[in-house]
């Protein structure tokens, strides 16, 4: 995702949740916040605030999904499946790039 955004509004920690949230949406809150640790809370209020996670209430838990703000920002397909796609294939070049010396 870093790739994509010009300027830094994201710090690694933030970043990374966001990541995890695109990739695994629809994800809940709670396992989230046990893949990511407790601070991945604030990561979601300043994800949602800067328009790119949404929150819908699933029963008792909330269900994170990205929104189109997210997707034009980072220039990503809005499609989820598309989405998840692109994902994919930007986390295996940025593995290949970090294999060669």
């Amino acid at each position: 995702v870093k790739k994509f955004c010009g300027r830094k509004l994201l710090s690694p920690g933030p970043l990374k949740t966001l990541s995890f949230i695109a990739y695994k949406q629809p994800v809940t809150k709670a396992y989230v916040a046990k893949v990511r640790g407790k601070h991945s809370y604030a990561h979601v209020k300043a994800l949602k605030e800067l328009g790119f996670v949404r929150e819908e209430k699933a029963g008792r838990t909330k269900l994170l999904r990205t929104t189109e703000t997210f997707a034009d920002s980072f220039n990503l397909s809005r499609d989820v499946k598309v989405m998840k796609k692109q994902l994919m294939k930007i986390l295996l070049q940025l593995t290949e790039k970090e294999k060669t010396p």
